[in-house]
């Protein structure tokens, strides 16, 4: 019997991918520092809502609901921008 090594268990496109499940309530969460928390609350519900997203939905889904609310005029669209940025930068070093 062989050790496995390193590269004996590098990812295909045979084998899935782990999935992370992101909530509402952490992206509200992450919009609530400018927003507050009941608005960014209201804000997430009616983004998930208009997208047909249950409370909890994979990274992507989650990148796709802040691109939608960044589309927003205002201080939404700028906290969502801000967000989506930490999201990107948070999420994509915690999958290395």
């Amino acid at each position: 019997m062989c050790p496995v090594t390193r590269g004996d268990l590098a990812p295909t496109d045979t084998m899935p991918r782990e999935v992370v499940v992101r909530s509402r309530s952490e992206l509200a969460v992450m919009l609530s520092r400018i927003l507050g928390l009941p608005r960014a609350i209201a804000t997430v519900d009616v983004a998930a809502d208009k997208l047909g997203l249950g409370v909890e939905m994979a990274d992507d889904k989650a990148l796709e609901l802040l691109a939608r609310i960044a589309n927003e005029p205002g201080v939404v669209g700028i906290a969502a921008r801000f967000a989506k940025t930490r999201a990107h930068l948070s999420w994509l070093s915690l999958s290395e």
